[in-house]
């Protein structure tokens, strides 16, 4: 199911925000997310990395933080049951490749 405008942009704060607790909790920047986020919204970049594992998805992961990853985040929240089935099954897909 596609968001509306309105949706996406919320989704693209919170997800922003979510930026900004890694980058607090762990010192490691994810900028290839940021720069997605900002330039293409939430929607766009959600299917984008849920098509594959991240590097940023390894590196929470070695920072022992699988917690703070962005798929983790989506299956976790209320936007699992308004996303694309697709990209809510492909980041559970990636959680589980790289444990």
């Amino acid at each position: 199911m596609a968001l509306s405008l309105k949706q996406d942009r919320k989704l693209t704060s919170e997800l922003l925000a979510h930026c900004g607790r890694i980058i607090r909790e762990t010192r490691y920047t994810p900028v290839n997310l940021r720069s997605m986020l900002t330039n293409e919204g939430a929607q766009s970049t959600l299917r984008r990395i849920s098509s594959r594992e991240t590097s940023g998805l390894a590196r929470l992961y070695e920072l022992n933080r699988p917690d703070l990853a962005i798929e983790k985040y989506v299956l976790d929240s209320d936007w699992a049951t308004v996303l694309d089935p697709a990209i809510v099954t492909q980041c559970r897909l990636n959680l589980g490749r790289v444990t």
